[in-house]
């Protein structure tokens, strides 16, 4: 769907009531307080506790907004209107209106792997879209999808979340216009006269040295190059300072490269995975991330100032088309960062306000981050990305 108009404009907001229906109407009298347009895009996010009535609220929005593209799911938290919401009853509702812009949905059925053909259904398109990918985590090959979009649109941006809040497949929904879905993926594509400026900001940091996989199978790593990995762990927590020692009890994880490179690794070099399981016995570690023979790994701690240092860098380094043309952020953050990493709400969100000025900030807690490094897109963990949205012709 493309329509004409002067300028982009977003808004959003976050209702906490219980009733699912109730927060619904209350946030969409919050949004027509100061709507004098009708939306392209409609974006929906709420809370499990919502789940239930999730058909009735998209019929809803279908009325209300009969010529928008909807587009949404459940997750274990959201984030509207500049706050974020977790682990209790909340509701994300926000509008948009984008000038000039291409809206084209993307659906991916479960349990069918995304082939090229799926891809180039896709288009034709004038130049790379970007793309806003909200996948099932128990249905949706993420890996192979990212890989397909990048060989197919190497410019455009790919951001997004993988749901969360669910224990099963099927425990979760998404909406992509008037269709609720329970499997696979929803997408839009954005082309035309708008822009998608990614960032990807992680909330972990090196520690030790970068070392190479001798000997892995499935997921535990059995030899390294510089011995057994529980010996090579305990090499490095032996020179940690006390505090970081202490982080190594909770918030460990390693880091597997992102790319085969020379010289020195560093922060952002790596896809980070939880640390499942130790055997003292054997010196093998189990970890929550794929890794092949003779790629580099490195201990991450997390911390949250790590968190709040990476995020603070990546806006400050953006370019001055998004410092001063953005206007929305779509914003996906891991289940681990929020208020139980930083201790106070809203944490995330405020940065990205405090650096891009009084934009509407909406999007949802996540399993799993979609964003670039370089050309490629990866699924992130404990990371922040963020879909910043202008005009095409800004800066």
């Amino acid at each position: 769907m493309t329509r004409p108009g002067s300028n982009m404009a977003f808004r959003s907001t976050l209702s906490q009531r219980v009733d699912a229906l109730d927060a619904l109407y209350e946030a969409i009298e919050r949004l027509e307080q100061d709507r004098a347009w009708a939306p392209d895009l409609v974006t929906l996010f709420c809370t499990p506790h919502h789940v239930p009535l999730f058909e009735d609220m998209v019929e809803v929005l279908q009325q209300q907004f009969p010529h928008s593209m909807l587009i949404g799911c459940s997750a274990i938290g959201v984030i509207g209107g500049g706050h974020e919401a977790e682990r209790r009853e909340a509701l994300s509702l926000s509008v948009g209106l984008l000038p000039g812009a291409t809206l084209h949905p993307v659906r991916l059925e479960g349990d069918i792997d995304p082939d090229p053909d799926w891809v180039s259904q896709l288009g034709p398109f004038e130049r790379d879209p970007h793309f806003v990918l909200l996948p099932d985590p128990f249905t949706c090959d993420v890996d192979v999808l990212l890989s397909l979009l990048d060989d197919a649109f190497p410019d455009g941006s790919k951001v997004g979340g993988l749901i969360s809040g669910a224990d099963a497949p099927g425990d979760s929904v998404m909406v992509l216009d008037g269709n609720v879905y329970r499997d696979g993926l929803v997408g839009v594509a954005i082309a035309g006269e708008a822009h998608v400026d990614p960032i990807v900001a992680q909330g972990c940091r090196p520690i030790g040295d970068a070392m190479i996989v001798t000997r892995i199978r499935d997921n535990v790593v059995y030899e390294l190059n510089v011995g057994k990995p529980v010996d090579a762990l305990q090499n490095v927590y032996r020179h940690l300072s006390p505090r970081d020692q202490e982080l190594c009890h909770h918030s460990l994880f390693l880091g597997v490269e992102m790319h085969s490179k020379t010289g020195t690794y560093g922060q952002g070099d790596f896809l980070l995975g939880d640390v499942l399981g130790m055997d003292p016995k054997s010196g093998a570690m189990a970890i929550g991330r794929p890794v092949r023979d003779y790629q580099v790994v490195q201990f991450h701690l997390c911390d949250a100032e790590t968190s709040a240092v990476d995020l603070r860098r990546q806006l400050v380094a953006l370019n001055p088309r998004a410092q001063g043309g953005t206007q929305a952020a779509m914003l996906f953050c891991c289940v681990g960062r929020g208020e139980a990493l930083y201790g106070v709400p809203d944490h995330d969100a405020d940065m990205i306000r405090r650096h891009l000025g009084d934009v509407p900030v909406f999007g949802f807690f996540s399993s799993g981050e979609i964003g670039q490094v370089g050309r490629r897109t990866f699924v992130h963990g404990y990371t922040t990305a963020a879909a910043l949205l202008q005009p095409r012709k800004a800066g």
